[in-house]
């Protein structure tokens, strides 16, 4: 970090604040010709992070090109300015503070309610636990390898990555509490693997079995826990009366969302992450900017943004 630059962002973080509810200036260069009026307050949003990039030396990222430069924004959907562009600013920040806070609320209820199986009995060697990490982990790494040799690893990001990593964990770990943790929390994220099947968007797979290895990944990701399901074990569920986990799993998943994949995609601005700055390429009846809070927990597939 460049320290002698640090006593710039004071003055930088006003500005960028300041764009937030200043009107457009008339002089502001646009990042792109013709954007509409509205969009101009995130024009000047994005310049001044840039400018604090610049000042504070985050944006030396040359040592991390080969993670994002292979990423396609002219793909529909993919990035680029029309992305960046989709909201204003402000409703972006309303919406952010707005769903955080309520989704944190919920987590905050939901952890002191979760319930624990009150016996298991103990596990010797599974054979069918031991097989199925294996064939999870040959398929998560081919994957990997995709992503690095399209230099896109900046995709693994994707919730239905972390979903597989949480579940080769789950397998590989001991018999134990976090086991249980982590299988009824991916019990609760399955919604995303289901639709990545139902709605696959491709066009960013050209390699060979590049499409071979995403089906048989997410079929993998909703057959290991109808596999491993057993109520007298470690994986078991929780009773149908409960809903701590199905709360906490959600409100994971959506501050995931709106804190991490966010912040990411706007600051780049150009990678379009879990479709969270602008709408899908399938969906093109849905295009309303107000209403865009169901959305797909996966970026390969469609998210509903209205």
């Amino acid at each position: 970090m460049n320290v002698q630059y640090l006593h710039h962002l004071p003055t930088l973080l006003s500005q960028a604040l300041a764009a937030l509810s200043l009107p457009a200036a008339r002089t502001c260069t646009p990042l792109r010709t013709a954007v509409p009026r509205q969009y101009k307050r995130t024009e000047q949003l994005h310049t001044y992070c840039c400018k604090l990039l610049v000042s504070t030396g985050l944006n030396e990222l040359g040592m991390f090109e080969w993670s994002f430069a292979g990423i396609n924004t002219s793909l529909p959907g993919a990035g680029g300015d029309d992305c960046v562009n989709y909201l204003p600013a402000s409703q972006r920040l309303l919406e952010t503070l707005t769903i955080t806070g309520v989704f944190a609320y919920l987590s905050i209820w939901a952890l002191p309610r979760l319930t624990f199986p009150a016996f298991i009995l103990p596990m010797n060697s599974n054979p069918l636990r031991q097989g199925l990490l294996v064939i999870h982990c040959i398929v998560f790494g081919i994957e990997l390898g995709f992503k690095c040799a399209t230099e896109s690893l900046l995709w693994v990001l994707n919730p239905c990555h972390i979903l597989t990593a949480l579940q080769i964990i789950m397998l590989a770990c001991q018999p134990s509490l976090l086991a249980t943790v982590l299988f009824r929390l991916q019990m609760h994220m399955l919604n995303g693997p289901l639709l990545a099947l139902a709605f696959p968007v491709l066009n960013t797979r050209q390699l060979p079995f590049e499409w071979t290895v995403y089906f048989i990944q997410h079929l993998l990701l909703l057959l290991i826990p109808v596999l491993m399901l057993d109520q007298t074990t470690v994986y078991s569920v929780e009773p149908l009366d409960d809903v701590s986990w199905s709360v906490l799993a959600l409100s994971l998943q959506i501050l995931y969302h709106f804190l991490i994949l966010q912040p990411i995609a706007l600051v780049s601005g150009h990678w379009n992450r879990m479709y969270f700055i602008s709408n899908a390429p399938l969906i093109t009846s849905f295009k309303r900017e107000h209403v865009r809070l169901f959305r797909r927990e996966n970026s390969d597939a469609p998210s509903v943004r209205w």
